[in-house]
């Protein structure tokens, strides 16, 4: 399960802005395996997207726009409480297309939401349809018959195409129709504001976690749980204390938050929240095997490795990456052009550009052709309209 097509009005930067997370030609001597459905070897989705842009270009509201959603998917209610409306005045909408391999379904859900004045954000109204895959379909064509049941929305809760709709039912109906199409996504999301937000995946395990924070900074010694007992004797992790090798110590709950914080480089700070997105990754990809229904999990690691050596970055992705459930997909968003040059097809890359104040995604595809061989060349040279507009800072330089 992943998401394969974003549509965002009126929140945040976001006008009309659509974010495409498909590609339609078969990848050529690709990197990434298992680009595609089982059983659907033409639908073609992306595993990784690699998403480059300015400061204040949309990167991190794209993780908190997504992870509404995925709040929807996993409890039925659509959570507001990360959104922010830009004209109040206006309806804010969202829609996602996502698949359910399990199921065989290319699925789609949209949400209206207002917000006026003092008045607090609320959710309006929620439609969602749905279309069986077919064995030859591309993501192109089955969308395009999941265009046809969206615009007809004609309720029907069986068969081949399903359209249902707040509108059109009645609160406990709509429930029980979302309940039984069993919508799932495990994911975890660390966004910038050092919060991370996990569901149904693990917490942080003493290797991923030693060995990223040794990594990070040789002179931590060791790593270590902290256990308590109940009264069956069992024990349980409750933490982590991390040793330096001065015997300065800190400690860590199992959701990652720190003691001591000023003890620790801003680097290795952030590498603890990566190190729990990692024991997440690794753990659902276990859970893969020996399972027919693979599994999958939406992962967004945004910005937190802005303070590491640019070889570690770069490292820690492969990791990432090679370590994703058979549908797991990435998201990581960065200013460090040295991204670029990973091993990853072209299609993972994309770059979003803010202009008056309105934030569009650019696949690098777009541009990149297939005979090309230096994205950096295409970024550097602001082939993408990416590169941020310096020239009241330049004002300054070269004043008299």
């Amino acid at each position: 399960m992943a998401f394969t097509r974003l549509k965002i009005d009126n929140l945040f930067c976001f006008k009309n802005t659509e974010l495409s997370l498909s590609f339609s030609r078969p990848p050529v001597n690709s990197s990434l395996e298992g680009e595609y459905l089982d059983g659907f070897e033409k639908f073609y989705f992306k595993k990784v997207c690699i998403l480059s842009g300015a400061n204040a270009s949309g990167k991190t509201s794209l993780g908190r726009v997504l992870f509404s959603v995925q709040q929807f998917l996993n409890s039925g209610n659509l959570s507001t409480a990360h959104l922010s409306i830009t004209d109040k005045s206006q309806p804010a909408y969202i829609e996602a297309d996502f698949f359910q391999s399990h199921k065989g379904f290319l699925y789609r859900v949209g949400f209206l939401i207002s917000g006026s004045g003092k008045n607090p954000i609320t959710l309006s109204g929620t439609n969602v349809a749905g279309v069986a895959l077919r064995k030859n379909d591309s993501c192109s064509s089955a969308t395009k018959r999941l265009d046809k049941v969206w615009g007809e929305g004609k309720t029907s809760l069986k068969g081949s195409s399903k359209y249902f709709s707040s509108y059109s039912l009645s609160p406990d109906e709509f429930t029980d129709a979302c309940t039984k199409e069993d919508f799932f996504f495990g994911y975890h999301y660390a966004l910038s504001e050092n919060e991370e937000s996990v569901h149904n995946i693990s917490v942080l395990t003493t290797t991923a976690l030693s060995a990223v924070l040794k990594t990070f900074d040789n002179t931590i010694k060791t790593v270590s749980e902290l256990r308590s007992k109940d009264g069956d004797g069992e024990s349980e992790v409750q933490g982590y204390s991390i040793t330096f090798s001065n015997n300065d110590k800190v400690m860590l709950d199992l959701e990652g938050e720190i003691t001591n914080k000023e003890r620790l480089s801003r680097g290795t700070y952030e590498a603890v929240k990566i190190s729990h997105l990692l024991a997440s990754v690794i753990s659902d990809q276990k859970e893969d095997i020996g399972f027919e229904d693979k599994g999958s999990g939406i992962y967004f690691l945004d910005e937190k490795m802005a303070f590491t050596h640019t070889e570690l970055e770069k490292m820690i992705l492969t990791l990432i990456i090679s370590k994703l459930p058979r549908y797991g997909q990435f998201f990581y968003t960065t200013h460090n052009y040295d991204v670029l040059s990973l091993d990853l097809p072209a299609h993972s890359f994309t770059f979003s550009k803010k202009q008056n104040g309105a934030t569009s995604f650019i696949d690098a595809t777009d541009v990149y052709k297939k005979n090309d061989r230096n994205l950096l060349a295409y970024v550097k040279n602001d082939c993408f309209g990416t590169v941020p507009d310096v020239s009241l800072i330049e004002e300054i330089l070269f004043e008299d």
